[in-house]
C-alpha cells in the first residue's frame, strides 16, 4: 500500500478499524465508509452515527486522507477515542499544509495533532486524553518545488503531494494529568 507508507498499524492485531477507507482497504481491519465499495464492510457517515463498536473494544484505528473532508472532527475523534482500548493507537495520513482540493475543508500543519489530542495545554475535564507517538512529513515533492515555494514564495504544484502521519495514543485520564505540572 504506496498510501500507508510507515504505517504502525498493520502489523496491530485486530480488532481494528479503518474509517473513511475509500478504496485503501489493508487486510485485517474493518473497512468503514460513506459509500459502498470493494472490501467495505460498514457504510455509515462516520460524521453523524457512533461508531457500531462497545467502548475499549479496538485495538487501533486507521484514516488515510479523510480527516481533511470532515466538518464534525471533534465527533469523530470522540467515537475514536471511545472505541479504543487503553493503549490503542490512532494513525491519521493527511495532506500536509495548505492545499487546491476543492472537498478539503480542513488543513493539517506539524502542530495539528497536538490540537487533535490535545497534549500541549493544560488538561481539563472534556478534553480527550490522547499522548502523541509520532509525527512527521513526509516530503514527497521533488526538491526543484521546495525551492521554488521557499525562495521565490510560489507554490507551482507539481511533483508528489506531501503529507502528515502522525499517531495518537489512547491514555488513561489519570496518565494524561499527570503529564502537568501545576
Amino acid at each position: 500500500m504506496p498510501r500507508l507508507r510507515n504505517c504502525r498499524t498493520l502489523a496491530i492485531p485486530p480488532p481494528k478499524l479503518n474509517i473513511g477507507c475509500g478504496y485503501v482497504t489493508p487486510e485485517g481491519f474493518h473497512n468503514i465508509d460513506v459509500a459502498p465499495g470493494p472490501n467495505v464492510h460498514t457504510v455509515m457517515d462516520i460524521e453523524h452515527q457512533k461508531l457500531p463498536f462497545e467502548d475499549g473494544l479496538v485495538n487501533a484505528v486507521l484514516a488515510s486522507h479523510v480527516l481533511e473532508h470532515l466538518a464534525h472532527l471533534e465527533f469523530v475523534t470522540a467515537e475514536v477515542h471511545r472505541v479504543l482500548k487503553v493503549g490503542g493507537l490512532f494513525e491519521v495520513y493527511v495532506p500536509y499544509g495548505h492545499n487546491k482540493a476543492f472537498n478539503h475543508i480542513r488543513f493539517f500543519w506539524p502542530q495539528g495533532p497536538r490540537e487533535i489530542g490535545n497534549v500541549t495545554f493544560r488538561p481539563s475535564s472534556y478534553l480527550l486524553p490522547w499522548k502523541l507517538k509520532l509525527n512527521e512529513v513526509s516530503e514527497r515533492g521533488l526538491p526543484l518545488q521546495w525551492h521554488v515555494q521557499r525562495y521565490l514564495h510560489w507554490n507551482p504544484n507539481f511533483g508528489f503531494a506531501r503529507e502528515l502521519h502522525f499517531v495518537l495514543g489512547k491514555i488513561t485520564r489519570e496518565e494524561f494529568e499527570s503529564r502537568f505540572v501545576f
